[in-house]
């Protein structure tokens, strides 16, 4: 069976595009796209955050694609980063790298027992002067392995394109790609005008081939980095463009991490952008436990100009190592939580003194924050809360860290106090951000470890009436998230038949459709029917003289801008209009389309 292209045609057409807009991943005009980069400085915006990794772009695309994903597969460091949490102080950061503050009331439906959160936000002295990030000697590893073929190496080539436009005059570029072996593809070049149009042309010639030797091609990265490096002065790193786990498992000094590692220590931070595949906490904590260690994930163009748009001078930008947080809270109270460093970064002191590490904090165009969960400790589990004597901080905080390039440890030390009557916008935010982690991680720990899908659902379903009663717009994609989640678990539980207001936007698909006409070439014909349920699976019905009979069945997959009939190799954009009752189908030049209309299941 063909639908609107063939199975070889399909893969041509693994580029996602947006409703029916233009392809997005047009290969950019190289006069057009020149501009003295030279001159670009950030100003007056420059904040701190932590390192590890910013995963939630994986989270979100598993949830478009209509699957449940486990609870190892997303961090709460991913989903604050997302976000911009400018605790404020009030008197302004004096020094590298500050910690504020402020404390809220706690009302987690997943952490019943956490009476108080309290917010740390990241400042700096940087905030409020001019700052240019310093020559950048990038060196760019690329997997190109066959499983690279189609999407993931389209979303590599187009990240690379932003590269080469956001490097300015002083910076340095090399490439180096990896299938069976490693291979230098573009050696070593500083940004000119000219050399512009020599990267962008080795940028297009990267094609997939082979399997993946991953750690030879980092080992070849590092070499060029050592190398390239030695009379470069400004930063040097290492990015690596994959859709391969890594083999985090590997600490030998030519394992994947035991490299990193040594490269670190020499000042070669790493940069891991993930493409198509699953970067679960493991890695995060890993990346994260690395001295200039951070990751992202991107699944499309959206995500290609957030993370080289707006992130780019940022995410090469290490401010501080080795810092240390200590929370001592008040007598009667124990910390129950800390969100925004993976567990393996901290750890116990005492009965009731938790210290985090952080290997490194970023400059970033966001605020950064970690957050500190108190409940009362256990022997005083059954009495009510001690009474905090006025003037009385809830926890004192203590803080250690190197500056960049210094080997002088700096320190500070401050004190979160109970609550105030006005919540700030910040603590708002960040108490909103917690509970949808914490709902999450323990609702998907309930489908995957436990089997309880009835407790699933409960969880899920709070936690989305919650951010239906929340209009913040900064809430738009955690509630399309919450709510295609509360979707997918009513399902497994049961609970289909209770009405609901909210649909995610993947149950727009869901039903029964008929082709009402074509337009251009299609194998699908007029009074034909295509069935998406919210199941995952996809039906097609020819007519018959019966009425209609299953022609092809299968499972599919879909998210805001695509169908995948993935037993049939089948990829086409689509639109639902008319109130939800016309779904218009696409080939990817968008050429030849379908037009088909709700039917009313009997």
């Amino acid at each position: 069976m063909n639908i609107l292209i063939t199975r070889a045609s399909a893969l041509a057409f693994t580029v996602f595009f947006l409703g029916l807009s233009p392809p997005a991943f047009a290969v950019p005009d190289q006069q057009d796209r020149e501009q003295d980069i030279s001159e670009v400085v950030v100003t007056g915006s420059a904040f701190a955050t932590q390192g590890g990794a910013k995963d939630v772009n994986y989270l979100r695309g598993e949830v478009e694609q209509m699957r449940i994903p486990h609870p190892d597969t997303f961090t709460a460091e991913g989903l604050l980063s997302e976000h911009s949490i400018l605790i404020e102080s009030s008197k302004p950061c004096a020094q590298v790298f500050c910690l504020i503050a402020e404390s809220v009331d706690a009302d987690l439906i997943a952490l019943p027992e956490a009476r108080y959160l309290i917010g740390l936000g990241f400042g700096t002295n940087i905030q409020n002067g001019r700052w240019d990030r310093r020559p950048l000697n990038l060196v760019a590893v690329v997997d190109r392995s066959g499983s690279m073929s189609g999407m993931p190496l389209a979303l590599v080539r187009t990240s690379l394109f932003e590269v080469v436009n956001h490097l300015r005059e002083g910076d340095r570029l090399s490439i180096v790609i990896f299938g069976d072996s490693a291979e230098m593809h573009l050696e070593p070049i500083d940004i000119t005008p000219e050399n512009r149009v020599v990267a962008r042309g080795k940028i297009m010639e990267i094609v997939s081939s082979g399997s993946t030797a991953m750690e030879a091609g980092l080992r070849y990265g590092y070499e060029v980095a050592r190398e390239s490096g030695q009379q470069f002065e400004g930063i040097t790193r290492v990015m690596l463009f994959t859709d391969e786990r890594p083999n985090v498992g590997n600490t030998h000094s030519q394992g994947f991490m035991g490299m990193a590692r040594a490269a670190s220590q020499d000042g070669i931070g790493l940069t891991t952008i993930g493409v198509g595949q699953q970067f679960d906490a493991e890695l995060a904590t890993t990346v994260g436990s690395v001295r200039g260690g951070n990751l992202f994930f991107i699944r499309d163009q959206d995500d290609v100009e957030q993370v080289f748009g707006e992130e780019f001078d940022y995410m090469v930008s290490e401010l501080a190592h080795d810092l240390s947080i200590t929370i001592t809270p008040q007598p009667g109270y124990n910390v129950s939580g800390v969100f925004g460093v993976p567990d393996k970064l901290m750890g116990w002191q005492n009965e009731r003194t938790v210290k985090v590490t952080l290997p490194t904090v970023f400059l970033s165009s966001k605020a950064g924050a970690l957050f500190v969960a108190l409940a009362k400790s256990r022997e005083d589990a059954n009495l009510p809360a001690r009474p905090i004597a006025d003037g009385a901080p809830l926890a004192s905080v203590q803080l250690q860290y190197k500056p960049l390039n210094s080997g002088i440890v700096e320190a500070d030390r401050i004190d979160a106090f109970p609550p105030s009557t006005q919540q700030s916008g910040a603590m708002k935010l960040g108490h909103a951000l917690i509970d949808e982690f914490t709902t999450l991680r323990r609702a998907t720990t309930a489908h995957y470890i436990e089997n309880d899908q009835q407790l699933a659902y409960q969880l899920v379903h709070a936690l989305a009436t919650r951010l239906s009663n929340n209009k913040d717009e900064k809430f738009d994609k955690e509630r399309l998230l919450t709510y295609a989640l509360e979707e997918r678990f009513a399902f497994l539980s049961g609970h289909t038949a209770e009405p609901r207001q909210r649909r995610s936007p993947i149950a727009k698909l869901w039903g029964l459709w008929e082709v009402r006409s074509v337009q251009g070439r299609s194998n699908l014909r007029p009074n034909e029917r295509l069935e998406f349920t919210a199941d995952a699976q996809f039906r097609y019905y020819k007519k018959a003289a019966s009425g209609h009979a299953i022609e092809d069945e299968g499972e599919f997959g879909a998210n805001r801008r695509q169908i995948d009939l993935q037993d049939l190799g089948l990829v086409f954009d689509y639109e639902v209009r008319q109130y939800g009752n016309e779904l218009v189908l696409a080939d990817g030049e968008h050429r030849n389309l379908v037009f088909l209309y709700r039917r009313q299941q009997k």
